[in-house]
């Protein structure tokens, strides 16, 4: 018979990555946009509109992997809870 050796703590700190990588992401989207959006203050021309399309490319590459992780994170809390129950049997 196989052995497995999952831990509780290394099941927690993979959720806690999978949250962390989605706030990250996050944070570094809204940041770029709001530094797009400040430019446009006094720079309302061909390259600006270019550079805005540059950076939706960009926003949308950093949302793109959200459903992942919340696949992932949500994988990892089933995973969680049946070790807690195996633990407490």
């Amino acid at each position: 018979m196989a052995n497995v050796d999952v831990t509780l703590g290394a099941v927690q700190k993979a959720k806690k990555s999978c949250v962390d990588a989605a706030k990250e992401l996050n944070a570094a989207a809204k940041n770029l946009a709001e530094k797009y959006a400040a430019a446009g203050n006094g720079w309302k021309d061909s390259k600006y509109r270019e550079l805005g399309d540059i950076v939706k490319t960009c926003n949308d590459a950093m949302k793109s992997p959200m459903a992942q992780l919340q696949e992932c994170h949500q994988t990892l809390a089933e995973l969680e809870s049946i070790i807690i129950e195996y633990q407490n049997a």
